[in-house]
């Protein structure tokens, strides 16, 4: 089923010239690129709200709070915590936030408390990588959270936003905070044009309906 599911997502994409199924930009390109990433990521989240009549949008921000022994983690939740600090359309929804984080510990208790249906959901994460460290991957499909870690967490999502680190575990020195700090500055920042984008196409929608 979930095979089929982007199977059909894939040949939409074709069909309305989105080829890419994946952007990777970091601090020093976002700028260049931005008008083209919020285009693009703006198209597939309306292609895929038509496609699913999906009427939610769900931002999770998977990771720790914690400054000081897992700094490598705080990327979802601090994605969440400055979009937070905006005036987001109604239809958009926070949960795992510096305040409140999503984590290993209680993020399968939550999950089978919400009802996923006619929702979209964006799952922001750290991801362990070898390549393209520091960067940002969004991505149509899902994700594992917590794989790079050697946690069994439930398949989340129908888009991924990464940040990519090395292993703490054989790299102490890692992604510094700085450039976590940036990279969820700059993400927050792209999901934030992209949702006033989706706020504005509705408001035309309901008053050619009008």
């Amino acid at each position: 089923m979930l095979k089929e599911k982007y199977q059909r997502l894939k040949y939409e994409l074709m069909k309305n010239n989105l080829e890419k199924n994946f952007f990777l930009f970091d601090e020093k390109n976002y700028e260049i690129r931005k008008k083209s990433l919020i285009d693009q990521l703006e198209k597939q989240i309306a292609l895929y709200q038509k496609i699913y009549h999906c009427s939610e949008i769900v931002c999770l921000g998977i990771g720790t709070n914690k400054f000081l022994d897992a700094n490598f983690d705080t990327f979802g939740p601090r994605v969440n915590s400055n979009l937070k600090k905006k005036e987001l359309p109604d239809f958009v929804k926070l949960y795992g936030t510096m305040e409140q984080p999503l984590h290993a510990g209680n993020i399968e208790p939550f999950c089978k408390q919400q009802e996923w249906k006619q929702k979209l959901v964006l799952v922001c994460d750290s991801a362990v990588a070898t390549q393209s460290i520091g960067c940002v991957q969004i991505k149509d499909q899902g994700v594992f959270p917590g794989l790079g870690f050697d946690k069994k967490l439930p398949f989340l999502g129908d888009f991924q936003i990464c940040f990519f680190i090395q292993n703490p575990n054989i790299d102490l020195l890692g992604i510094n905070n700085k450039t976590i700090y940036q990279m969820s500055e700059i993400t927050s920042d792209l999901l934030y044009q992209v949702f006033q984008r989706r706020n504005e196409h509705l408001k035309k929608k309901i008053l050619k309906k009008g």
